[in-house]
Protein backbone atom coordinates (compact mmCIF):
# COMPACT_ATOMS: atom_id res chain seq x y z
CA UNK A 1 0.00 0.00 0.00
CA UNK A 2 1.51 3.30 -1.03
CA UNK A 3 1.75 6.56 1.39
CA UNK A 4 -1.18 7.91 -0.77
CA UNK A 5 -3.21 5.46 -0.30
CA UNK A 6 -2.60 5.21 3.80
CA UNK A 7 -3.51 8.33 3.88
CA UNK A 8 -6.35 8.69 1.60
CA UNK A 9 -7.69 5.28 4.42
CA UNK A 10 -6.68 7.57 7.74
CA UNK A 11 -8.62 10.63 6.19
CA UNK A 12 -11.38 8.75 5.21
CA UNK A 13 -11.63 6.76 8.74
CA UNK A 14 -11.07 10.04 10.43
CA UNK A 15 -14.31 11.68 8.79
CA UNK A 16 -15.98 8.17 9.38
CA UNK A 17 -15.11 8.47 13.16
CA UNK A 18 -15.95 12.12 13.03
CA UNK A 19 -19.29 11.49 12.21
CA UNK A 20 -20.78 8.41 13.74
CA UNK A 21 -19.17 10.56 16.77
CA UNK A 22 -21.23 13.43 16.19
CA UNK A 23 -24.75 11.39 14.88
CA UNK A 24 -24.18 9.05 18.54
CA UNK A 25 -23.75 12.48 20.55
CA UNK A 26 -27.30 13.68 18.62
CA UNK A 27 -29.11 11.20 19.46
CA UNK A 28 -27.50 9.69 22.74
CA UNK A 29 -26.91 13.09 24.77
CA UNK A 30 -29.98 13.16 26.59
CA UNK A 31 -29.12 9.69 28.12
CA UNK A 32 -25.60 10.59 28.69
CA UNK A 33 -25.84 14.32 29.88
CA UNK A 34 -28.74 13.61 32.69
CA UNK A 35 -28.84 11.39 35.56
CA UNK A 36 -32.09 12.57 37.25
CA UNK A 37 -33.08 10.60 40.15
CA UNK A 38 -36.58 11.39 41.72
CA UNK A 39 -36.78 11.77 45.71
CA UNK A 40 -39.36 13.27 48.18
CA UNK A 41 -38.13 16.28 49.78
CA UNK A 42 -37.21 17.04 53.35
CA UNK A 43 -40.49 18.06 54.70
CA UNK A 44 -38.83 20.90 56.62
CA UNK A 45 -37.97 22.50 53.20
CA UNK A 46 -40.35 25.14 51.85
CA UNK A 47 -41.10 24.69 48.63
CA UNK A 48 -42.15 26.49 46.07
CA UNK A 49 -44.25 25.06 42.58
CA UNK A 50 -42.99 26.55 39.42
CA UNK A 51 -44.76 26.02 35.82
CA UNK A 52 -42.67 26.13 32.76
CA UNK A 53 -43.19 26.98 29.85
CA UNK A 54 -44.15 23.52 28.48
CA UNK A 55 -46.86 23.02 31.35
CA UNK A 56 -44.64 21.34 33.69
CA UNK A 57 -44.61 21.95 36.99
CA UNK A 58 -40.93 21.98 38.73
CA UNK A 59 -39.89 22.87 42.54
CA UNK A 60 -37.77 25.42 43.79
CA UNK A 61 -36.62 26.74 47.43
CA UNK A 62 -36.48 30.65 48.14
CA UNK A 63 -34.42 31.41 51.04
CA UNK A 64 -34.83 35.08 51.50
CA UNK A 65 -31.88 37.05 53.66
CA UNK A 66 -33.34 39.72 55.75
CA UNK A 67 -30.40 42.52 54.86
CA UNK A 68 -29.23 40.94 51.72
CA UNK A 69 -29.16 43.52 48.56
CA UNK A 70 -28.32 40.36 46.13
CA UNK A 71 -30.06 37.21 45.36
CA UNK A 72 -28.66 34.38 44.06
CA UNK A 73 -30.34 31.52 41.58
CA UNK A 74 -28.36 28.79 42.14
CA UNK A 75 -28.81 26.10 39.73
CA UNK A 76 -27.24 22.60 40.58
CA UNK A 77 -24.77 19.96 39.04
CA UNK A 78 -26.13 16.60 37.38
CA UNK A 79 -27.37 14.00 39.71
CA UNK A 80 -27.92 16.67 42.63
CA UNK A 81 -31.59 17.54 43.98
CA UNK A 82 -33.04 20.44 46.48
CA UNK A 83 -31.95 17.93 49.06
CA UNK A 84 -28.99 17.67 48.42
CA UNK A 85 -27.35 20.87 47.51
CA UNK A 86 -29.38 21.76 50.66
CA UNK A 87 -26.44 22.65 52.49
CA UNK A 88 -24.47 24.75 49.74
CA UNK A 89 -27.74 27.12 49.74
CA UNK A 90 -27.50 27.62 53.34
CA UNK A 91 -23.84 28.58 53.02
CA UNK A 92 -25.07 30.72 50.32
CA UNK A 93 -27.17 32.54 52.05
CA UNK A 94 -24.65 33.29 55.40
CA UNK A 95 -22.54 34.59 53.25
CA UNK A 96 -25.04 37.53 52.80
CA UNK A 97 -27.38 36.70 50.19
CA UNK A 98 -30.79 35.70 49.35
CA UNK A 99 -30.90 32.11 47.53
CA UNK A 100 -33.04 30.62 45.12
CA UNK A 101 -32.53 27.37 44.12
CA UNK A 102 -34.78 24.95 41.95
CA UNK A 103 -34.90 21.41 40.09
CA UNK A 104 -34.98 20.60 36.37
CA UNK A 105 -37.95 18.98 34.73
CA UNK A 106 -37.59 15.22 36.10
CA UNK A 107 -35.03 16.12 39.21
CA UNK A 108 -36.66 15.62 42.89
CA UNK A 109 -40.37 15.91 42.59
CA UNK A 110 -40.60 17.91 39.05
CA UNK A 111 -42.08 16.48 36.19
CA UNK A 112 -41.55 16.17 32.92
CA UNK A 113 -38.15 15.34 31.37
CA UNK A 114 -34.81 16.91 31.37
CA UNK A 115 -32.78 18.28 28.10
CA UNK A 116 -31.12 21.31 26.87
CA UNK A 117 -34.14 23.44 26.22
CA UNK A 118 -35.57 22.36 29.17
CA UNK A 119 -33.01 23.66 31.52
CA UNK A 120 -33.23 26.64 30.03
CA UNK A 121 -36.48 26.98 30.54
CA UNK A 122 -35.79 25.80 34.06
CA UNK A 123 -34.15 28.37 34.97
CA UNK A 124 -36.19 31.03 32.93
CA UNK A 125 -39.05 30.40 35.10
CA UNK A 126 -36.94 30.81 38.19
CA UNK A 127 -35.96 34.21 36.77
CA UNK A 128 -39.00 34.90 36.19
CA UNK A 129 -40.27 34.51 39.68
CA UNK A 130 -38.12 36.52 41.32
CA UNK A 131 -38.13 39.19 38.54
CA UNK A 132 -41.93 39.10 38.31
CA UNK A 133 -43.22 37.91 41.45
CA UNK A 134 -40.70 38.98 44.02
CA UNK A 135 -40.10 42.38 42.07
CA UNK A 136 -36.36 41.86 42.26
CA UNK A 137 -34.24 43.73 39.77
CA UNK A 138 -32.27 41.80 37.16
CA UNK A 139 -29.05 43.80 38.82
CA UNK A 140 -29.66 42.16 42.07
CA UNK A 141 -29.36 38.41 40.47
CA UNK A 142 -26.63 36.83 40.90
CA UNK A 143 -26.72 33.54 38.83
CA UNK A 144 -24.85 30.70 40.32
CA UNK A 145 -24.00 27.26 38.87
CA UNK A 146 -22.13 24.36 39.46
CA UNK A 147 -20.74 22.16 36.58
CA UNK A 148 -24.18 21.14 34.74
CA UNK A 149 -25.79 24.05 36.07
CA UNK A 150 -22.83 26.31 35.38
CA UNK A 151 -23.74 25.97 31.26
CA UNK A 152 -27.48 27.24 32.50
CA UNK A 153 -26.40 30.24 34.53
CA UNK A 154 -24.08 31.22 31.99
CA UNK A 155 -26.74 30.64 29.31
CA UNK A 156 -28.58 33.15 31.23
CA UNK A 157 -25.95 35.78 32.01
CA UNK A 158 -25.66 36.10 28.04
CA UNK A 159 -29.17 36.89 27.81
CA UNK A 160 -30.01 39.33 30.66
CA UNK A 161 -28.25 41.91 32.85
CA UNK A 162 -27.48 40.23 35.92
CA UNK A 163 -25.42 41.77 39.07
CA UNK A 164 -22.99 38.51 38.57
CA UNK A 165 -22.16 34.93 37.53
CA UNK A 166 -20.32 32.48 39.49
CA UNK A 167 -19.48 29.11 37.71
CA UNK A 168 -18.10 26.08 39.75
CA UNK A 169 -16.34 23.38 37.62
CA UNK A 170 -17.98 24.83 34.48
CA UNK A 171 -17.00 23.11 30.98
CA UNK A 172 -16.57 24.53 27.67
CA UNK A 173 -18.90 22.69 26.18
CA UNK A 174 -20.81 19.33 26.97
CA UNK A 175 -18.99 17.58 24.04
CA UNK A 176 -15.58 18.56 24.72
CA UNK A 177 -15.38 16.99 28.30
CA UNK A 178 -15.21 13.63 26.45
CA UNK A 179 -13.71 14.80 22.84
CA UNK A 180 -11.60 17.89 23.16
CA UNK A 181 -12.03 19.03 19.66
CA UNK A 182 -15.47 20.96 18.46
CA UNK A 183 -18.60 18.86 17.26
CA UNK A 184 -21.09 18.97 15.59
CA UNK A 185 -25.03 19.62 17.34
CA UNK A 186 -22.96 20.35 20.66
CA UNK A 187 -24.50 20.73 23.25
CA UNK A 188 -24.49 23.70 26.01
CA UNK A 189 -21.93 25.52 24.10
CA UNK A 190 -20.95 27.99 27.41
CA UNK A 191 -17.80 29.31 25.28
CA UNK A 192 -19.75 30.64 22.51
CA UNK A 193 -21.53 32.81 25.12
CA UNK A 194 -18.93 33.93 27.39
CA UNK A 195 -18.39 36.82 24.83
CA UNK A 196 -22.02 38.08 25.71
CA UNK A 197 -21.81 37.80 29.39
CA UNK A 198 -20.23 41.36 30.78
CA UNK A 199 -21.47 41.38 34.28
CA UNK A 200 -18.47 40.14 37.12
CA UNK A 201 -17.45 36.51 37.25
CA UNK A 202 -16.30 34.61 39.45
CA UNK A 203 -14.60 31.02 38.11
CA UNK A 204 -13.94 28.09 40.88
CA UNK A 205 -12.27 25.29 40.08
CA UNK A 206 -10.69 22.14 41.65
CA UNK A 207 -7.23 20.89 40.45
CA UNK A 208 -7.98 16.86 40.37
CA UNK A 209 -11.72 17.42 39.17
CA UNK A 210 -11.78 14.08 37.64
CA UNK A 211 -15.50 14.72 35.98
CA UNK A 212 -14.92 18.38 34.32
CA UNK A 213 -10.92 18.48 33.54
CA UNK A 214 -9.27 21.80 35.42
CA UNK A 215 -8.33 22.82 32.09
CA UNK A 216 -11.89 23.58 30.99
CA UNK A 217 -12.42 25.75 34.13
CA UNK A 218 -8.82 28.02 33.27
CA UNK A 219 -10.09 28.27 29.67
CA UNK A 220 -13.64 29.24 30.65
CA UNK A 221 -11.98 31.71 32.91
CA UNK A 222 -9.39 33.18 30.25
CA UNK A 223 -11.83 33.12 27.60
CA UNK A 224 -14.28 35.65 29.26
CA UNK A 225 -14.60 39.27 29.85
CA UNK A 226 -13.52 41.01 32.57
CA UNK A 227 -14.52 42.20 35.29
CA UNK A 228 -13.37 38.43 36.33
CA UNK A 229 -11.86 36.69 39.51
CA UNK A 230 -10.97 32.82 39.90
CA UNK A 231 -10.37 30.54 42.53
CA UNK A 232 -7.80 27.21 41.24
CA UNK A 233 -8.03 25.12 44.53
CA UNK A 234 -5.24 22.52 44.78
CA UNK A 235 -6.28 19.17 45.57
CA UNK A 236 -10.05 19.51 45.34
CA UNK A 237 -12.05 16.89 43.05
CA UNK A 238 -15.65 17.83 41.44
CA UNK A 239 -17.37 17.18 44.33
CA UNK A 240 -15.30 18.72 47.78
CA UNK A 241 -14.42 21.94 46.33
CA UNK A 242 -15.45 24.40 49.31
CA UNK A 243 -14.67 22.03 51.87
CA UNK A 244 -11.43 21.54 50.25
CA UNK A 245 -11.06 24.75 49.68
CA UNK A 246 -12.33 26.01 53.73
CA UNK A 247 -12.15 29.43 54.17
CA UNK A 248 -10.59 30.56 50.88
CA UNK A 249 -14.41 29.79 49.65
CA UNK A 250 -15.78 32.13 51.82
CA UNK A 251 -12.63 34.67 51.08
CA UNK A 252 -13.39 34.43 47.24
CA UNK A 253 -17.40 34.69 47.68
CA UNK A 254 -16.98 38.18 49.89
CA UNK A 255 -14.10 39.31 47.40
CA UNK A 256 -16.80 39.04 44.86
CA UNK A 257 -19.35 40.57 46.27
CA UNK A 258 -17.41 44.11 46.45
CA UNK A 259 -17.11 44.00 42.61
CA UNK A 260 -20.69 43.73 42.53
CA UNK A 261 -22.73 46.87 41.66
CA UNK A 262 -23.38 49.06 44.34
Amino acid sequence: MTVKNVLGFLLSFTVVFYVALTLFGYFCADKLLFHPHTVAYDTLMPVIKLKTADGEIISAVYLPGLTAKYTVIYSHGNAEDLNSIFPALLALRRAGFSVFAYDYHGYGESTGHPSEANTYADINAAYAYLTETQHIPSNRIVAYGRSLGAAVSADLASRHNLAGLVLESPFLSAYQVVVPIPLLFDRFTTDAKLGRITCPLLVLHGSLDDVVPFSHGKAVYEKANSPKMHLWVEGAHHNDLPQVAGKHYAEAINAFKETLPQ
